[in-house]
């Protein structure tokens, strides 16, 4: 499970970069009042695969570490999967419940 623990890792640390800088770019030329329409529909769809990635990155590293000190790996894999998840389904909730704001 350490392999494919890290191999998450790496995959969604480079994903949580790519999609991270991807919405800074794209939010700072909205903002800045550039309203090319893909710069509008990435601005609005950016959110959810930057939470996914962020909250797996964190979780195989949080596994990671506490294999390191010595804890049981897959207890704490299972305690942050779920958190995860609830936070990404009160994300999904939060995004699709409240009205976006006209850009």
């Amino acid at each position: 499970m350490n392999i494919t623990l890290k191999n998450i890792s790496q995959v969604s640390f480079f994903f949580f970069w790519v999609f991270g800088l991807a919405q800074l770019f794209v939010s700072f030329w909205v903002l800045k009042g550039v309203r090319m329409p893909i710069f509008v529909l990435l601005h609005q769809n950016l959110d959810l695969p930057f939470v996914f990635s962020a909250l797996t990155y964190g979780s195989a590293r949080a596994s990671l570490q506490a294999e390191k000190m010595g804890l049981d790996s897959h207890r704490v894999f299972q305690l942050c999967a779920g958190l995860s998840l609830l936070i990404f389904l009160a994300t999904l909730f939060i995004n699709f419940s409240l009205p976006d704001a006209q850009l």
